[in-house]
């Protein structure tokens, strides 16, 4: 009512979330649009930030890499390893539960200008 353009963000993937919990993010995102509460919502998948106890343990020991910044994890090493899906899969997830709330036409809008996966 007040003119404010809101844009969410939620996380999906994270490494203890079941397949049904991450639906249910995606659908508690739809269910806000549809109502009218937020204007646009953004999807990531979790990943650890470079020198997290939580990255040391799931990407540089395990690897031995060691990406500089956060676009090198986010890029190059993806997300957190999911018991119940691949990092494909959950990119795929990802795309869908965009187009699925926000439309097809935004989705491939954002996709020309900036595509990092």
């Amino acid at each position: 009512k007040a003119g404010i353009f809101v844009n969410s963000n939620f996380m999906i993937g994270n490494p203890k979330e079941s397949k049904e919990n991450t639906l249910k993010t995606i659908e508690y995102a739809y269910n806000l649009k549809k109502k009218g509460l937020i204007n646009h919502a953004n999807f990531h998948l979790s990943m650890a930030y470079p020198g997290t106890v939580l990255g040391m343990d799931n990407y540089e020991k395990p690897m031995g890499n060691k990406p500089q910044d956060y676009f090198g994890y986010a890029a190059v090493i993806g997300n957190i390893p999911h018991k119940e899906y691949t990092r494909k899969q959950l990119i795929e997830l990802r795309n869908q539960a965009d187009i699925f709330v926000n439309g097809k036409d935004l989705f491939y809008r954002k996709r020309e200008k900036k595509n990092r996966y």
